[in-house]
């Protein structure tokens, strides 16, 4: 019943997903119109700020976890199953840091960086701008697919929807400022609506195709995807842009407040899958895969 549900939720992740980055991508003037001057701002920052929370507390208290366990249940030691998803975390890391800044190059995915080039009058930057999120949303999807737990792919989802929507605002103000409509934003859009989902897809595949210990490994890289995604990129982001302390604070608040939410969903799947296990919990489901 566990995996019927799993497959069922992934799906269900692939569409919505894949709606919530086009509509980011469609609407970001009709926000604007709706949210006015710097408090649309303000509001982009705090849910940034919140994805960051619920993407370290994924990654750390969910993933980087059940790597452990899931090795531990393998047949390795309990010293040897962290020493593994520590390596793991740390390779998941070290992978999306060499494809950002080394496979990447010259691209950018600092949207500061991005803001430059556009008022240099490149118009290619809405393109580029798409591939770099392509694939960034890829690494995201992939992450999302090795997920082997309902309440595990459900806080990730809860954090994700945000997080894609206001990327694809950015795409969106990318393509209006250089006039792009009609059928050329449509494929612009498109191709970058259909990178984390297509992700999603990889890394169901990926797991489905490989023994036990391999979907462990999985995980504990997904785990240092998330890592980097959310300190890398987001937190440092979000930081770097000068402004008054009390912002600042807000923000370490929202990021204090996304991790709570991840924390107490989780907690919520657990007692879940514990009920329905029979006070089996996750371990339970571990077992039956």
């Amino acid at each position: 019943m566990e995996l019927n549900d799993l497959f069922s939720l992934q799906i269900f992740t692939v569409l919505v997903l894949f709606v919530v980055s086009l509509c980011g991508a469609f609407v970001p003037l009709r926000l604007k119109t709706v949210i006015k001057g710097d408090l649309f701002n303000v509001v982009l920052s705090l849910a940034n700020s919140a994805t960051v929370g619920i993407f370290l507390a994924t990654g750390l208290g969910h993933m980087y976890a059940h790597c452990a366990m899931g090795l531990n249940q393998s047949g390795f030691d309990p010293e040897e199953s962290l020493q593994y998803a520590s390596m793991f975390c740390l390779s998941g890391f070290m992978l999306t840091l060499f494809i950002e800044k080394v496979a990447l190059a010259g691209h950018g995915h600092d949207h500061n960086s991005l803001l430059q080039t556009m008022e240099e009058g490149k118009s290619s930057v809405p393109a580029f701008l798409a591939i770099v999120l392509a694939v960034h949303g890829v690494l995201e999807g992939i992450a999302m697919g090795v997920e082997r737990t309902v309440g595990g792919l459900r806080v990730v989802l809860f954090g994700m929807i945000p997080h894609k929507f206001f990327t694809g605002m950015a795409l969106g103000i990318s393509l209006l400022k250089y006039s792009l409509h009609g059928l050329a934003a449509a494929k612009i859009a498109g191709a970058w609506a259909t990178a984390t989902p297509g992700g999603i897809l990889l890394g169901m595949v990926l797991v489905s195709g490989f023994r036990r210990g391999v979907d462990s490994a999985l995980q504990g890289i997904a785990s240092g995807t998330f890592l980097y995604i959310s300190i890398c990129e987001i937190l440092h982001e979000e930081f770097s842009i000068p402004t008054r302390r009390s912002f600042n604070a807000a923000k370490i608040a929202a990021v204090l407040a996304g991790m709570a939410v991840a924390f107490w969903l989780e907690g919520g799947a657990h007692d879940h899958s514990s009920g329905a296990a029979g006070g089996g919990g996750i371990n339970s489901s571990h077992h039956s895969h």
